[in-house]
């Protein structure tokens, strides 16, 4: 007889298999924003790979023992692939966002518009003086005040980009770690690991976020950013600050039963967030754009291109964003 978990997990794992096939035949029908549409078609990927990893690491605890050198190996296969898989979703998340406002160089004029209206809107209640000496100096202050401000946008974007850029490098190197100290068991590496792939993922998140409120302005409502937020940092959080949780609180972590239920509770949340996303990533979320230089569906890395060009002859109806040179930091 089949035990009741191994059939949930089954039934969950084709379910999710089933809507990531959904969204996929959505977007590949009609390709009206290559970009968009691209790395929609990417994370749905990822999407299924994530429920076939967590059905993968369940059925491992019905096969092996969490610390046989097979199970041991095996997880620090799927751990690499994870590092290098969260990786592609922030930075494509990030990529998204930029492209979405009109590349990097808007981006940029946005982040220093941010600053620029932060500074100024406190002089709005402030008294006119008389056409004096005094009043030319207040007004040279308030021009180097904007100035500074606007110089912030930059370095300002250029530092987002960085955190996640360490997070793209740090992540796999502490999955690696902590599938290694899990041979050797030793508790103080494991609390040191997973305090610093929280740290990271916390990081990370927050990065994103800030650029988002950078860019609000000139997201389109339809677009969806912040449930588009919601499903790609949520799934991201369920593969690794969840796991490095886990690892913390509990002392016999390999203990099969916990296992067991870890795992079928991950694949539930990754259901969840498969729904999530064939809801917020559907084709009508996007804009319609005629074209956008050096996007292929394979060349999964394009998402870290510097400075990120702007989509040409969108049809919306929006006005053509101002080009500005886009600074090296």
């Amino acid at each position: 007889m089949v035990p009741w978990i191994f059939a949930v997990n089954c039934g969950i794992f084709l379910a999710s298999v089933f809507v990531g096939c959904h969204v996929f035949a959505s977007h590949a029908h009609d390709v009206f924003n290559a970009p968009a549409q691209i790395v929609s078609i990417r994370l749905v990927f990822i999407f299924i790979l994530t429920a076939a990893s967590f059905f993968l690491q369940f059925l491992s605890t019905e096969i092996s023992s969490p610390m046989s050198p097979e199970a041991i190996v095996h997880d620090m296969v799927e751990e690499v692939v994870t590092g290098v898989v969260e990786a592609i979703m922030l930075l494509s998340f990030f990529f998204l966002l930029v492209v979405h406002v009109g590349g990097s160089d808007r981006a940029i004029e946005l982040f220093s518009q941010f600053h620029s209206m932060r500074n100024r809107a406190p002089t709005m209640v402030v008294f006119t003086p008389p056409a004096t000496s005094p009043s030319l100096q207040s007004k040279t202050g308030n021009e180097d005040g904007t100035d500074a401000a606007a110089q912030r946008g930059p370095v300002e974007y250029m530092q987002y980009r960085k955190v996640i850029f360490a997070f793209v490098v740090v992540r796999p190197i502490v999955s690696i770690a902590m599938v290694v100290n899990r041979y050797y068991d030793n508790w103080q590496v494991r609390l040191a690991l997973a305090s610093i792939n929280i740290l990271i993922t916390v990081s990370a998140v927050v990065a994103i976020l800030l650029t988002i409120r950078r860019l609000f302005s000139a997201i389109d409502s339809r677009f969806n950013v912040l449930g588009k937020f919601f499903v790609v940092k949520g799934l991201l959080l369920v593969r690794s600050f969840q796991w490095a949780a886990y690892c913390l609180l509990f002392t016999d972590h390999d203990d099969l039963y916990m296992l067991r239920a870890y795992y079928t509770l991950c694949s539930v949340e990754c259901l969840f967030f498969c729904v999530v996303f064939a809801v917020t990533f559907r084709p009508a979320t996007f804009r319609r754009i005629e074209s956008f230089p050096g996007m292929t569906l394979m060349g999964v890395w394009d998402v870290a291109m510097h400075p990120i060009p702007a989509p040409r002859d969108v049809d919306d109806g929006l006005k053509k964003p101002a080009r500005m040179q886009c600074v090296q930091v």
